[in-house]
């Protein structure tokens, strides 16, 4: 029985693979195929091919920047005539892009996707790639997941973000079939959804889970709850979004039978750095230099800063040293797998709470920025946004928005009259910022922590 399904696995690996992922990436401009075959040759390059490497890419794509970006035109034209090393350019923010999109958009290069990101501070931004950089991306991504055990092509059940609208809800069941995938949404997740998410991983026995943290530390629970349910089929997980603790890891490998292997990244940039079989968080190094900075001086290596990023690949929107806004060390140490690969370590931050209607139902923290995504699509424009859990009934959500308070608030409260809890009492907070917390994260979502303790007591 297990050859037979082995057997059919392969079969539609290679019919994804070859027959529908590989068209696809070439109809978009993605050089994935090939990128990937240069990859799998560059992890085992020694560490001084891979920074010789870096300084190519980075000197071509700071020359570009200069030629075609109006904002790096005017900030690096100086700089670069002289000597220089990626530390002597200036950083940017969240907040530079946002107030100044169109300064950072190359006048030349014309194909291009784009993708509106919040991340865990709740502070939206479009992003614009080039064909190129996202073939990069896509391929460093499936680089990583052969050391989990995977190919191209292979199927996943994704604990994710389902969009609210109807025309996004069609986009993304296009690519979830393109993808070889299905959709468990992370919004919310009560015993009736966990019991139908495992009904449909065993009807699609997938190779592999991918998702939020806290959701399969959920869905892990959930199975390992019942002696009769068992996952015998998968080949691994891969956690992503939040911070994998050693307890959550245990969990999470004991109810669904096989390795986590984690993985960093942000909408920015995509996927920044892998677990290998090892346990080494290994930083794609062909797509991105990784800085720790602190005091505005970059870290001594080991050391923990906060992580500044700089895109290889992407000429339609250079991102050159951007404050990423999570923690984490750069490390050169070795690792048993033989790639010289820099090694994130001690990585800190993204944590997403959840959020807990008045019936117990749990939503992650996704939920408000899918609505908050929805509100800039609708031409609101917020800065800024903060959900904490006052009580069981109460929610305030504090707003940073130069106009159209009133609107914000009333498709605030449809969508989570119709999507969250209709009884609930929201309270609107207008503020000129979002306080960071003493690390310098500035968290999405606050206060869930005590309620959830509360009902563990009930």
């Amino acid at each position: 029985m297990k050859t037979d399904m082995n057997i059919g696995r392969r079969v539609n690996r290679a019919l994804f693979r070859y027959g529908i992922y590989g068209p696809d990436t070439f109809v978009l401009g993605r050089p994935f195929f090939s990128t990937l075959r240069q990859l799998e040759v560059s992890q085992y390059w020694s560490e001084e091919e891979l920074c010789r490497l870096q300084e190519r890419k980075l000197k071509s794509v700071v020359e570009a920047a200069v030629a075609n970006v109006p904002y790096y035109r005017d900030s690096l034209a100086d700089v670069v005539t002289h000597n220089w090393s990626v530390s002597d350019l200036p950083l940017i923010t969240k907040d530079l892009i946002r107030d100044r999109q169109e300064s950072f958009l190359s006048e030349v290069v014309s194909r291009t996707s784009s993708k509106t990101t919040g991340g865990s501070t709740g502070q939206p931004v479009t992003i614009v790639k080039s064909g190129e950089a996202m073939g990069w991306e896509q391929a460093g991504t499936w680089r990583a997941y052969r050391w989990a055990g995977l190919e191209v092509g292979d199927s996943h059940l994704r604990f994710w973000g389902v969009p609210l609208d109807r025309q996004s809800q069609f986009t993304a069941r296009a690519r979830d079939f393109l993808l070889h995938r299905r959709r468990c949404s992370a919004f919310a997740f009560d015993e009736a959804d966990l019991d139908r998410y495992y009904k449909l991983l065993c009807k699609f026995r997938p190779s592999y889970l991918y998702g939020y943290v806290s959701m399969l530390e959920e869905f892990a629970r959930f199975i390992s709850s019942d002696a009769r349910k068992k996952v015998d089929f998968l080949t691994c997980v891969i956690s992503t979004s939040e911070v994998l603790s050693p307890p959550q890891r245990q969990v999470i490998e004991d109810g669904l039978g096989c390795n986590v292997f984690n993985e960093y990244g942000c909408g920015e940039f995509g996927s920044i750095a892998h677990e290998c079989e090892h346990g080494s968080l290994h930083i794609t190094s062909e797509n991105v230099i990784v800085e720790s900075m602190k005091d505005g001086e970059v870290c001594a290596e080991g050391e923990v800063g906060e992580l500044v990023v700089t895109e290889l690949n992407n000429s339609a929107m250079p991102l050159i040293r951007y404050c990423i806004g999570d923690f984490g060390a750069v490390s050169k140490s070795s690792c048993r797998c033989g790639r010289h690969l820099p090694v994130l370590d001690n990585l800190f931050g993204r944590a997403y709470d959840t959020i807990i209607n008045s019936e117990g139902r749990k939503f992650h923290g996704e939920f408000f920025l899918y609505i908050l995504e929805g509100c800039r699509n609708s031409g609101l424009d917020i800065r800024g946004m903060q959900v904490i859990q006052k009580s069981h009934e109460e929610i305030e959500i504090k707003i940073v928005a130069d106009s159209d308070f009133q609107r914000i608030k009333e498709f605030f409260t449809a969508k989570l009259s119709a999507d969250f809890d209709e009884k609930s009492k929201l309270t609107f907070t207008r503020v000129s910022e979002i306080e960071r917390e003493r690390s310098g994260k500035m968290r999405l979502i606050v206060g869930c922590k005590d309620i959830l303790d509360d009902r563990s007591r009930e």
